[in-house]
């Protein structure tokens, strides 16, 4: 077993501010590339029945499939910011910031191992596979001091534009009998077996908004009152074609025919024995158009010289439409609309100079993506897993509580402790169907609570001329959830109460630093690990799958190099802790899918005031 990646992973910046045409003028320019190769070959994926979970029938339990992965990856990243701000008064400024990124993956996947859920046989499988993805976004934006008002106009408006283009996806299965020293032969009508699939991706997205902020100090600190609009339209074009090889009829034995070459032509009256059908599956081509509108207004004030409170509301416009063509005909898949007023409350009290208690609450929605709703089936990249959108999506609704006590005792250290509360209506979770296909999807649950609390503390080690350049951090939370799951969209769930899709039931992340007298040097290590966690809710009677605890360790180190020229060096990963997914029922453990990604190494240069 073995994960032994390569990594390429570079960086640098500039960056300072001059004086131009007598004003000042600020820009930040930086760029990275990175260039991972990958060979992994103990990657394991196993399906189960909900019989093997059964203490009746487990010591006899066979999995569906069980396959080995071999793959081989180059995983290639490049991308830039550009920022620049133009002071053009005292009391005006411009800015433009921009980013693109540009990812590509090149993939060759084998796979070896039983099927016994739809191939009935032992399997051998080969995919190539390229995906290129790119993300380009600017921002304009501006700040106007009204200075005889006390007050300030914040605006902004930005595109972006993400493109994602898979230009021809090939796999192939072979398979022979069990137990058997047969040569694999092909099997070209199951699965992915035979296909070319390519599809290609276009979103975009235009915003902008508008703010004005009143200070209005009447009292010893001053308050401040802030009303604002907001504006976002995305719309997303995407398009996939399937072509499957296929043999129409006569063939038993492939190496005779090819022998006699006889795959094209022959026998007139069968001509075209090899043939390239076009597949159409619901989903393949969808649009959305997405439309959000919001305006808010909010107060920040002090109450007393110790209370001090903020309040406000924000009043959303929501609306989507997703869209396929059906049997020749467009049809609207989702129809979302929505107006949403959502509330906030913030009230933060002074215990004494050091120390501050707050209180929070507020109203949020949860608004399914576009890949959760569109109807578009296709094969995981990085596992077995079907994943198909569910358009019965709702918009979920979440109400939040929550409290804060904090001390810093001193500069740069504080110590503290919160309790929260969450109730969600409708929460969006994944789910997995007990199908032949392993199918996962997407399901409104009916109602959950969420509750916990979380303890941070960062302190200096000490005060004399050794412990003071050592710094300590940790943090933890525990948290406990609970949903009410009803049946629905032909899902029908194995536990109708569970823990929350994706909840850890704790987290746990430690740090310790040491800086140098004059701040060039600066060395970190960095822990940190989650609970058990459910990665899709199970249905028909099989056990949710279950993502276990994976330990983290990382270490980074910055060196000052000269006055305006400083690297930063990053190992992640060291541990090369396992991703592992199990399922448990009865008190049976069952591996579904386990692999490591070995560690990684990056340097970064930066340069600039």
């Amino acid at each position: 077993e073995r994960s032994t990646p390569a990594n390429l992973d570079v960086g640098g910046s500039i960056g300072d501010r001059i004086t131009l045409f007598g004003n000042d003028f600020g820009y930040f320019v930086a760029g990275t590339y990175s260039n991972t190769s990958l060979v992994r070959d103990d990657e394991q994926e196993v399906k189960w029945r909900a019989a093997a979970f059964d203490p009746e029938f487990a010591d006899n339990s066979q999995p569906n499939v069980d396959y080995g992965f071999t793959r081989g990856m180059s995983k290639v990243a490049w991308g830039g910011v550009a920022n620049f701000s133009y002071l053009l008064t005292p009391s005006n400024q411009f800015s433009l910031q921009t980013i693109y990124n540009r990812n590509t993956d090149n993939e060759a996947r084998t796979l070896f191992g039983d099927n016994r859920e739809d191939l009935g046989a032992e399997t051998y499988g080969e995919r190539l596979r390229w995906q290129e993805r790119d993300l380009a976004w600017g921002q304009l934006s501006g700040k106007h001091e009204l200075l005889g008002l006390k007050s300030r106009i914040d605006w902004r408006i930005s595109g972006a534009r993400a493109t994602r283009d898979e230009p021809g996806l090939r796999e192939t299965v072979y398979t022979r009998g069990f137990n058997t020293d047969d040569p694999f032969y092909l099997d070209n009508n199951t699965g992915e077996s035979g296909r070319y699939f390519y599809t290609d991706l276009v979103d975009d997205d235009l915003s902008g908004g508008l703010d004005w902020s009143w200070n209005f100090g009447v009292w010893e600190n001053p308050a401040t009152l802030k009303v604002g609009g907001a504006a976002r339209t995305r719309d997303r074009d995407f398009a996939a074609r399937r072509y499957r090889w296929n043999f129409r009829s006569g063939i038993t034995s492939l190496d005779s025919v090819i022998a006699n070459g006889t795959i094209v032509g022959g026998d007139p009256a069968n001509n075209m024995q090899l043939q390239l059908r076009d597949l159409v599956e619901n989903g393949d081509q969808y649009a959305a158009d997405e439309k959000t509108y919001g305006t808010y207004a909010m107060v920040d004030m002090p109450v007393t010289s110790r209370l001090r409170v903020v309040v406000g509301a924000r009043l959303e416009w929501y609306d989507l439409q997703l869209t396929s063509p059906v049997q020749d005909e467009l049809q609207t898949l989702s129809d979302l609309n929505q107006t949403d007023v959502l509330p906030s409350l913030s009230l933060n009290y002074a215990l004494n100079p050091t120390m501050n208690l707050r209180l929070a609450g507020s109203q949020t929605v949860d608004r399914p993506e576009f890949r959760e709703l569109a109807p578009f089936q296709c094969t995981a990249a990085s596992s077995l897993r079907q994943l198909r959108g569910n358009p019965s999506l709702r918009i979920a609704s979440i109400t939040n509580v929550d409290g804060k006590w904090e001390w810093f005792p001193n500069p740069g250290e504080v110590l503290s402790f919160g309790l929260f509360y969450k109730h969600l209506d409708k929460p969006i979770e994944q789910v997995f169907f007990a199908a032949a296909s392993s199918l996962y999807s997407y399901q409104n649950a009916d109602s959950g609570n969420l509750y916990g609390a979380e303890i941070s503390a960062r302190k200096r080690l000490g005060s004399d001329a050794f412990w003071s350049h050592f710094t300590v951090g940790a943090g933890l939370s525990l948290i406990r959830s609970e949903v009410t799951v009803v049946p629905g969209n032909g899902f029908n769930p194995t536990n109708l109460t569970r823990p929350l899709q994706g909840q850890s039931p704790y987290t746990v992340n430690a740090n310790l630093t040491w800086l140098s007298t004059n701040g060039g040097t600066e060395v970190g290590a960095y822990y940190g690990v989650f609970g058990e966690r459910i990665e899709a809710a199970g249905g028909s009677g099989v056990p949710d799958i279950k993502q276990n605890p994976r330990h983290l360790v990382d270490i980074t180190m910055r060196q000052q190099l000269f006055s305006n020229l400083s690297m930063k060096v990053k190992v992640q990963n060291l541990l090369d802790s396992p991703y592992q997914w199990s399922q448990e029922s009865n008190g049976i453990e069952r591996m579904q899918r386990r692999y490591t990604v070995g560690q990684s190494f990056s340097l970064a240069l930066t340069y600039g005031n």
